[in-house]
């Protein structure tokens, strides 16, 4: 928790990658973070975040619950530990061009809120770890500052990862419900429905092309590399 000074102003309280954990006293701590990030990301990964618990956490590990607490205060401690164990999956160098660095970035980025879909939400709560910081130096160093000033290069960081997300998340497995055949057959009769629909026209127009030609698949990578190029204002191909 934050604590007040006697102005009742908030006083900063250390993060996770500046205190020092499991205490000095005593036999040597059975824990390290790295297991513990281990195995909460295992649980996320198998049950999801809510599944994230001190309970579930200690079981999992083999501990009494308040064995955690020499590590963690909480929760999001352990989104931290949690969220930069898997920016440890990144294999970044440098290709010699600029452009393909960012891809790379992204491609990656992709793979990783793909293997652990619970990733995205928390993006925007966590502290930066050691590796997620080397993830972010490398996209921000890739970013040419002869063509992008600090302020776009801020701006273009957050942007990235933001799509890489929203990708990850558009193509997330499908649940059973949304495959079901018959569900499959309504959502197609209620979508010409709306192609029919005339207080719709720009929509109407537009399902009624895609029903006559529909576009090919298209892998989620290429769709991020199109989306990300169009960011940094890469010309098409085409």
């Amino acid at each position: 928790m934050t604590g007040r000074d006697a102005q009742g102003e908030a006083v900063a309280q250390p993060v996770i990658w500046m205190r020092t954990l499991g205490g000095t006293r005593g036999p040597q701590p059975s824990l390290t973070l790295e297991r513990i990030a281990a195995a909460a990301v295992e649980l996320a990964d198998e049950d999801g975040l809510e599944a994230v618990s001190t309970r579930r956490l200690a079981a999992k590990l083999g501990v009494g619950a308040a064995s955690l607490y020499r590590y963690v205060t909480g929760k999001l401690d352990l989104y931290d530990l949690m969220v930069d164990r898997v920016c440890a999956e990144y294999e970044l160098a440098p290709t010699g061009d600029w452009r393909s660095d960012v891809h790379l970035y992204c491609v990656q980025a992709l793979g990783i809120h793909r293997r652990h879909p619970w990733l995205g939400p928390l993006m925007n709560q966590v502290t930066w770890g050691p590796h997620l910081l080397s993830a972010l130096d490398f996209l921000l160093g890739a970013l040419p500052s002869a063509s992008f000033d600090l302020r776009r290069r801020m701006e273009i960081l957050g942007l990235v990862n933001g799509m890489t997300a929203l990708v990850a998340s558009t193509i997330a497995p499908a649940g059973p419900e949304s495959r079901n055949p018959e569900r499959v057959a309504g959502n197609a009769v209620y979508l010409a429905s709306v192609a029919a629909e005339p207080g719709l026209p720009h929509l109407s127009e537009a399902l009624r092309q895609l029903a006559e030609a529909p576009p090919a698949p298209v892998e989620p990578e290429e769709v991020l590399r199109t989306a990300i190029d169009r960011l940094l204002g890469v010309p098409d191909a085409s």
